[in-house]
């Protein structure tokens, strides 16, 4: 029987190959999120995409922020980077509050149902 509405859309199930510490975030099959479940060596994860405000410390070294500005996902940590070299880093928000001191970054994590691109002056 088709269900024409199967969740929210606010979390999603994935499969890690590795570790994984709820409450940091992570991106699995394509999608950025913060991991709700604890993985050892690898299975199902859930992600929650939701479109909200979060805050991190999970952030590359050496990078600051300003309100308003995009912030990247470079694979393992948020940067201020759009690439490294000539790799593009995927868009993963918008700052709105950075502590400089605690290295604190606040953020609105992106919508994930469309193509995650980098938009020439964003």
């Amino acid at each position: 029987i088709p269900q024409p509405k199967v969740s929210d859309g606010q979390s999603v199930v994935v499969t890690a190959t590795g570790d994984v510490v709820a409450g940091e975030f992570y991106e699995i099959e394509g999608f950025l999120g913060v991991a709700m479940t604890n993985v050892v060596g690898g299975g199902t994860v859930v992600l929650n995409i939701e479109q909200a405000e979060y805050q991190t410390t999970k952030v590359a070294s050496d990078k600051t922020f300003t309100v308003g500005q995009i912030v990247y996902w470079d694979g393992t940590a948020f940067t201020s980077d759009a690439t490294t070299g000539t790799t593009p880093h995927r868009v993963a928000g918008r700052c709105t509050s950075w502590d400089n001191t605690n290295k604190v970054l606040t953020f609105i994590l992106a919508p994930q149902a469309y193509s995650v691109v980098q938009i020439s002056g964003t």
